[in-house]
């Protein structure tokens, strides 16, 4: 019982998670199906036992049923890019997140919509604490590019704006 009544303390954090991770137009809808798959297939395995917290347990289920969905063609859930529109603050984090690659969205959602730690967000996402770190480190930047208009280089990284004054 008392597994039931963390689960329920936890779905509105995967909400907003499974929300992030989707980033398009129709987000809301897409992350609950996940939600709802995820926790699904949550409640037909067993609890984890050696030392993971349910919460990131949890959402590496999430992040596994986020990758099914976005691979799966067809009907059902999908992850689109979202179009453009309006200026809305809310509308452009959701249009920056979602022209995210998909590594680099999951690991900042996870760190900073999830608020895990870079050891618990490594294990939920099944990568080592190094490539945690690079992934983040590029999502910001590019997350941080998009969001004040600028735009990405090749190399993710904001392009510099040098003039040459005589």
């Amino acid at each position: 019982m008392r597994v039931l009544q963390d689960i329920e303390r936890i779905v509105p954090s995967l909400r907003r998670t499974a929300h992030a991770l989707c980033a398009g137009a129709d987000a809301e809808a897409q992350g609950d199906e996940i939600v709802r798959e995820a926790l699904r297939r949550a409640l037909t395995m067993r609890s984890p036992s050696n030392g993971v917290r349910l919460e990131v347990w949890l959402t590496a289920l999430l992040i596994d049923v986020a990758r099914a969905a976005a691979a799966r063609p067809g009907p059902g859930v999908t992850m689109p890019r979202p179009e453009p529109r309006g200026e809305a603050l809310a509308e452009r984090v959701s249009l920056a997140l979602g022209g995210l690659p998909r590594e680099f969205r999951e690991a900042l959602v996870v760190v900073s919509i999830a608020r895990m730690s870079y050891a618990e967000a490594a294990a939920a996402l099944g990568v080592s604490a190094p490539q945690l770190v690079s992934r983040l480190t590029a999502a910001r930047d590019q997350f941080a590019a998009a969001l004040s208009g600028r735009g990405v280089s090749a190399k993710g990284r904001a392009p510099t704006h040098l003039r040459v004054v005589k």
